[in-house]
């Protein structure tokens, strides 16, 4: 990973202005001190290329159109400016007027509370002298951006000022969108925002030609240098007048950043604007309570009837705890709620959907359950438990010719540990009426079996490895025979918990890790039908707080129709020595993680759920919905579901 740093001549300038001004760093002011205004002007954009006639004998390419502009480019202004400082400078007025072919849209940051005043982003909650390593900190103006795009697009170039450079760069690095020319004027790398400096050169070189500009009286940033590391062969512009502003017509610099310009007209390119990313909002939140003191749900499913099934524990276990099940018709509202077991060892933990009925999963009395269920009401259509071995539970079940197959533990060493148990993973084949007739011994793979899929007339399970090092990934025939067995992670612990498969036979896992994380991180990876892995991605802390103390825990993903993936976590701290506010939000109290990646590992988007005095929540597990939103099992002392808005 290539990482540049300024010049020792331009750091000294900066921390000497820092001492004086307090502004500067990735949050440089470059006010003019002008109010704030945005063009609007929505002209069409002509599209361009060749075409072939096919009623020729011969194909013949005709002639290129010619355009007839506007061209647009997305102008960014400098952090604490506004678009019509932008506008107006001297500079920027020059070029509008000798590039009459250029439509220039000023963008302005977004009005946000986390955010400075007109930034794009903030400073690290630390200050300038505490590089901050969130990845996502630029994410809102990101979907700005996007939307922007989408909007007033397509855009044939990119300009950035100062700060603007910096938000550029960390746009081109991580969007789909593509501009074939970026005019970068008195700019600089995000180097007090490590995370952001990271994507950045991850995906460097960045396809885009480029125009870095610089001037030798430029007192507040002289970026030149770790710009070209980024950008391949750029043009670089260096003026021996000029302070920090764009050159005016009198640089000796200036006809070269014309020609830069012109370079666009003499081959107008087709951009490439993708479809906007929406991230979701809360829709609806509804809560099933439970008999004992407390609920706790581990599982989610998208019914047929476009209701919505969840199941887990109502108390705690070894003493108080029951099997819960709840359901939500298809308007959310109460349907039905059934509790199992006397009180003490019980654990409800999935369930799947056959032609007449629900069919759960879990533990009774410290024995593997399973059950089927009723849809309109609940009520029992069959029990069976046996004992596989000490305590014991099943995790996950898949409906197979004439039967089930479900998966779990046996033996656990942690009888008091709702999730992790390790003890001895293996599979139950059981028929039609729960009757075990046969088990597959997984110890050798995993420790704990925790999730199944059937595809291809293969199964699919997923797990632990013994004390919990690596996820675990085991393909077998519908009679048990091992087609191969691979495990995945790092040098340190890592919890799979998360599984799904899409209907290409594509894999996904996730859970959390210490491997190479300050402290547990998401760890979320896809895999191919034979095992390979095809890209791993660890994403955590979206709150802001010390990365020592946050947990970040997947419990729950899904797969998605673009080929990629949603993952649902609890985020917050459990150290009685930390406690951190920002604004309402506190680092120990719980909160709903939710994190989507697209088909290439890319993260989209990532967002957080709840707020001061809702108490603590977290995401337990995940379904979409039929609209294009999805629905999260979230524990908050209740069987609480919260349904997103479509994504």
């Amino acid at each position: 990973m290539l990482r540049n740093s300024f010049s020792t001549l331009s750091l000294a300038l900066l921390l000497i202005l820092v001492s004086f001004t307090g502004c500067m760093g990735d949050s440089n002011s470059d006010s003019d001190d002008t109010s704030v205004v945005e063009d609007t002007t929505t002209n069409d954009q002509t599209e361009t290329g060749s075409t072939t006639d096919e009623t020729q004998d011969d194909t013949t390419e005709e002639p290129p159109e010619v355009y007839d502009g506007p061209l647009k480019i997305l102008a960014l202004h400098g952090g604490g400016d506004t678009p019509e400082g932008l506008e107006n400078q001297p500079g920027m007025q020059a070029l509008m007027a000798d590039l009459p072919e250029f439509e220039f849209f000023f963008a302005e940051a977004p009005d946000d509370e986390s955010l400075c005043d007109h930034c794009w982003y903030a400073d690290p909650p630390g200050g300038k002298d505490e590089p901050n390593e969130n990845r996502s900190w630029a994410d809102i103006s990101m979907a700005y951006l996007d939307q922007v795009v989408a909007d007033h697009g397509p855009f044939y170039g990119i300009l950035g000022y100062s700060q603007g450079v910096c938000m550029a760069t960390i746009y081109i690095a991580n969007s789909n969108t593509t501009f074939p020319k970026a005019m970068l004027f008195n700019g600089y790398m995000p180097t007090t925002h490590s995370g952001l400096n990271d994507t950045i050169n991850e995906a460097a070189p960045l396809n885009t030609d480029a125009l870095i500009f610089g001037g030798d009286e430029d007192v507040f940033v002289f970026g030149v240098e770790e710009l070209e590391v980024v950008y391949p062969n750029p043009t670089v512009l260096v003026s021996s007048t000029a302070d920090h502003h764009l050159p005016d017509s009198d640089d000796e610099t200036y006809a070269d950043v014309l020609a830069f310009f012109r370079e666009i007209i003499d081959d107008v390119p087709e951009p490439v604007v993708p479809e906007p990313i929406v991230i979701p909002e809360k829709e609806w939140m509804r809560t099933v309570e439970g008999t004992q003191e407390e609920a706790h749900g581990h599982f989610i499913l998208a019914t047929e009837d476009g209701g919505y099934l969840q199941i887990g524990e109502t108390g705690f276990i070894p003493d108080s705890a029951k099997i819960m099940v709840a359901k939500l018709d298809s308007t959310g509202n109460f349907a039905w709620k059934k509790e199992f077991g006397d009180i003490g060892h019980n654990l409800g933990n999935s369930a799947i959907e056959t032609s007449d009925g629900y069919v759960v999963v879990g533990s009774m009395d410290e024995d593997s359950t399973i059950m089927k269920l009723d849809k309109d009401d609940g009520s029992v259509i069959f029990t069976s438990t046996f004992n596989a071995g000490g305590s014991d539970a099943l995790e996950n079940v898949v409906e197979v010719a004439g039967g089930y197959a479900a998966v779990g533990y046996v033996a656990a060493e942690d009888t008091e540990n709702t999730f992790y148990a390790e003890g001895e993973g293996q599979i139950v084949f059981l028929d039609a009426s729960g009757t075990v007739t046969s088990v597959v011994d997984l110890n050798s793979y995993m420790s704990h079996a925790y999730r199944i899929a059937s595809y291809n007339d293969e199964l699919i399970i997923s797990g632990l490895t013994e004390e919990a090092l690596d996820y675990s990934l085991v393909k077998m025939n519908m009679d048990g025979t091992v087609v191969w067995a691979k495990t995945y992670g790092g040098s340190s612990n890592d919890h799979n918990f998360a599984f799904d498969i899409n209907s290409n036979g594509t894999i996904f896992l996730s859970g959390h890790t210490l491997s190479g994380t300050v402290n547990w991180d998401t760890y979320t990876m896809k895999i191919d039908n034979d095992g390979n892995l095809l890209w791993e991605n660890k994403t955590g802390n979206p709150r802001g707080f010390d990365p020592q103390y946050i947990h970040d825990e997947v419990w729950g993903l899904k797969a998605t129709d673009d080929g990629g993936v949603i993952v649902v976590a609890g985020t917050g701290d459990e150290y009685e020595e930390y406690s951190e506010c920002n604004g309402d939000d506190c680092s120990d109290s719980w909160r709903v993680y939710v994190i989507k990646y697209d088909l290439d590992g890319t993260l989209e988007w990532e967002r957080t759920f709840g707020s001061a005095g809702t108490g603590d929540w977290a995401g337990e597990d995940i379904c979409l919905s039929s609209d294009g939103g999805a629905v999260i099992a979230v524990d908050n002392g209740q069987f609480g579901f919260l349904k997103m808005t479509p994504f």
